[in-house]
């Protein structure tokens, strides 16, 4: 059994005004360093905006970016996320096993309809598609009787993946904020299984058998005061005036019978009408094949959707090894492998490997990969367009269809009768006996229709009736579930032991080992109690200085993605820590910032090996042992050899030239 939430950032590419600049991020640790001022924060922000985040301004941003890509791999999908600065809309386009696709999604939100299938409606429903997952509704409220289901958003699971070092200090995981707590707290009992599927099935089985049976009973009240105004609440008594109809019907059925038998000879004046059918079977025709050529039109264009798709995926993967193979250099030879030796004879304008001077054509191959991006997007919305245009006229036009279809049935039946009834002294005759036949029709039309609604206020009544007891028995099965599931407090105890061995392998001040460490199942905040003393507890919110709550923050969340990984747990295999040692002075805690990163880095090698990490600080740590694939990037905002994010953008040269 494998994660189903499994992640995997590939690279960030930010679309600048001054070209294209390329952030690989396919290692299992990538860690940013250097000077403030320098971009490093920037990455993890431009990986939340692209999965529908707000953006956090900053000068080199609003001076340069337009917008940036995120190409990564979700569940079995290759995944690219496509963002404008400004825009509320993300362009989401993958490629897997199951099929391929392209859609534009709001950011944040959902739509009324589809943007895929027929169950996404955003960007957490497609992200959580393409994990290969349902949509989440989870139970949100304070108690069984007011609470509604709400869609579990992406974003609330990623705020336990991407440590913001803005809310390090304040509300880490939103856990202390009045509002945003409550849906941060569910996923938290997601995370662990508190919230388990069949649980979820329940409690949202629950909820809607309260919601039927309240609707239920409303509609049975106000159908019974509509229906007695009009003396249909009788059953009884209704069914004995369509009897007495149907009794007259049945003679005026039998005189028109006993007319129709006196006069075998077929009419001769019919041909008005068959010369009508004739022209109604040729029309149909003519409107069956253009629904079938309709329906043509959709497949091919949905073949061709699909193909542009295919090409588009292909592009961004060939875009990004020519972006890094573009300034490759060969020592050696890539056919035989030897190094290669410098003629003394060569040219510094020509090939090292072959000694020819490159052609016009040859260097002017280079493709506009933004502009065959664009075009690629543009076609694919206008082949979505053309098929749903394609699709609604399909529609109507199979409505078309039907009605001609029953404009001939009648036309046949109607052919039927005046071969039966043609005679100038039956005409009359029969008129008048036809149009008692239908009103007679139309009364007992109506009293069904009264004793239809009488009927169905019975069945909304037996069927409230009934919702009460699945209300019951759904609470009781909600409790049992709940009794059994057993694993939820395997899976607490095992946070609680983790963090606090977190703690002491970091050496965090005031943490002892015969300490423990109690997790509230309300708040979700682990309490640190000295010597297993609950009335000395302490935690996050009373650590004392900003370093300690943001060691503790981080070992917290160290923990939880572990305890995730050997649980197989629903937690994205992905941890962003923007500056966890932020507040901590390297000089003066050096102890401290080595056995964290030491810590940091056992785990990622033994516990946590399929969980990438993006690590954002001031200094690096290099690892004391070998094979963590690891790539560290120092950036400074005024050095040529560690360049900032936006590598030509120079703020300080900015402020001078204005």
């Amino acid at each position: 059994m494998n994660n189903p939430m499994r992640i995997k950032l590939l690279s960030l590419t930010l679309n600048c005004k001054g070209g294209n600049i390329p952030v690989s991020l396919n290692r299992h640790i990538s860690f940013f360093h250097g000077k403030i001022s320098s971009g490093k924060s920037t990455i993890p922000r431009l990986i939340n905006f692209c999965f529908g985040s707000d953006l956090s301004r900053t000068r080199a941003i609003d001076d340069e970016l337009n917008s940036v890509q995120l190409s990564a791999i979700l569940g079995e999908n290759e995944t690219l996320f496509e963002r404008e600065v400004g825009s509320s809309q993300i362009r989401i386009t993958w490629k897997g096993p199951s099929g391929n696709g392209s859609v534009l999604s709001p950011a944040k939100g959902v739509k009324n309809t589809p943007i895929w299938n027929h169950d996404v409606y955003g960007l957490s429903d497609l992200i959580f598609h393409l994990f290969g997952m349902p949509s989440m509704k989870v139970q949100f409220g304070a108690s069984k009787t007011d609470s509604t289901l709400i869609r579990l958003s992406f974003r609330d699971i990623f705020h336990f993946c991407y440590l913001n070092q803005e809310e390090m200090i304040s509300s880490f995981f939103r856990l202390n904020e009045p509002v945003l707590m409550v849906k941060s707290r569910t996923v938290m009992r997601f995370i662990i299984g508190d919230l388990t599927e069949k649980l979820a099935g329940l409690e949202a089985k629950r909820i809607e058998f309260i919601e039927d049976n309240k609707e239920k009973e409303r509609k049975a009240k106000d159908l019974r005061n509509f229906l007695s105004k009009f003396g249909y609440d009788d059953e009884t008594e209704i069914s004995e005036r369509v009897e007495k109809l149907n009794d007259d019907k049945q003679t005026i059925q039998k005189s028109l019978e006993n007319i129709r038998e006196e006069y075998s000879e077929k009419p001769h004046l019919v041909d008005e009408l068959r010369d009508e059918l004739r022209q109604l079977a040729t029309k149909l025709q003519l409107e069956e094949k253009a629904l079938d050529d309709l329906e043509d039109s959709i497949l091919r264009k949905q073949k061709l959707k699909d193909e542009i798709i295919s090409t588009r995926i292909a592009n961004t993967r060939r875009a990004a090894a020519s972006r890094v193979l573009s300034d490759a250099h060969y020592s050696l030879c890539p056919m035989c492998g030897l190094k290669i030796r410098s003629k003394p004879d060569h040219i510094e304008e020509t090939c090292l490997l072959c000694g020819r001077f490159p052609t016009d054509n040859e260097t002017e191959k280079s493709v506009n990969y933004e502009d065959i991006q664009t075009e690629f997007g543009e076609r694919i919305d206008e082949l979505a367009e053309a098929i749903e245009r394609h699709k609604e006229a399909f529609i109507e036009q199979k409505e078309n269809v039907r009605i001609l279809s029953m404009e001939r049935s009648k036309l046949e039946s109607k052919l039927d009768r005046r071969f039966d009834e043609y005679d100038p002294r039956l005409i009359a005759r029969t008129r008048q006996l036809e149009h008692e036949m239908g009103t007679i029709e139309e009364r007992i039309s109506g009293l069904s229709e009264g004793m239809r609604m009488v009927q169905e206020v019975a069945e909304l009544e037996k069927g409230a009736s009934r919702l009460l007891a699945d209300i019951d028995e759904t609470e009781r099965a909600i409790t049992e579930e709940r009794e059994k599931n057993k694993r939820v407090e395997k899976y607490v105890k095992e946070i609680e032991q983790t963090y606090l061995d977190a703690l002491l392998e970091v050496g965090l001040p005031g943490v002892t080992d015969s300490d423990q460490v109690e997790l509230n199942r309300v708040s979700w905040i682990p309490k640190i109690l000295p010597g297993g003393d609950r009335n000395k507890a302490w935690d996050f919110g009373s650590a004392g200085s900003a370093g300690k709550k943001t060691l503790m923050k981080t070992c917290y969340a160290l923990s939880l993605h572990k305890v995730a990984s050997s649980n197989m747990l629903p937690l994205p295999t992905l941890l962003v820590i923007d500056a966890p040692m932020d507040h901590i002075d390297k000089t003066v805690n050096q102890e401290i910032f080595e056995r964290f990163y030491k810590y940091l880095y056992n785990t990622a090698q033994s516990n946590l090996t399929e969980t990438q990490f993006i690590i954002i600080d001031q200094d690096y740590v290099i690892p004391d042992f070998e094979g963590l694939n690891i790539k560290e990037r120092k950036m400074t905002p005024d050095e040529e050899k560690y360049p900032p994010l936006i590598e030509y953008y120079r703020e300080t040269a900015r402020n001078e030239s204005e």
